[in-house]
């Protein structure tokens, strides 16, 4: 899948470089896209001590929206997630402290989407039509 880089609410961030808008022009406000309910609410949440990271969780999404039924789709949009979680954290941490316990919980979402999130990918591309 072909990636651009842009700006969202002053922060760099990677997502598709086609048929991709932004619900909502800024993170104060922007509505709720990470976790699939309940565990994965808590696996993947939208708040890192603190920090809206759900524009990056939107991404992700989109991705997998726009995805090939490939492994390789599969893990470059989970390794987006992460990517685009760790450029909120950076522009948006006021201390290396906080900044590295956010890193480590974006670590540990992408650990989950990457194991735990496979049955919903592959579900996902059935009901889109795909031969999986």
């Amino acid at each position: 899948m072909n990636t651009i880089t842009t700006t969202f609410d002053s922060v760099q961030l990677v997502c598709p470089s086609e048929k991709f808008m932004w619900p909502h022009p800024t993170f104060k406000g922007f509505p709720s896209a990470c976790g699939a309910g309940k565990l994965g609410d808590y696996l993947v949440p939208d708040n890192i001590w603190g920090l809206n990271v759900s524009p990056a969780c939107y991404v992700h999404d989109q991705m997998w929206n726009l995805a090939d039924p490939s492994w390789v789709e599969f893990h470059a949009a989970n390794a987006l997630l992460f990517v685009n979680c760790a450029f909120i954290i950076q522009a948006r941490s006021a201390n290396f402290f906080i900044r590295d316990l956010r890193i480590a919980r974006a670590a540990t979402s992408l650990l989950a989407v990457s194991t735990l999130g496979a049955p919903i990918f592959w579900s996902l591309k059935e009901k889109q039509g795909f031969k999986v």
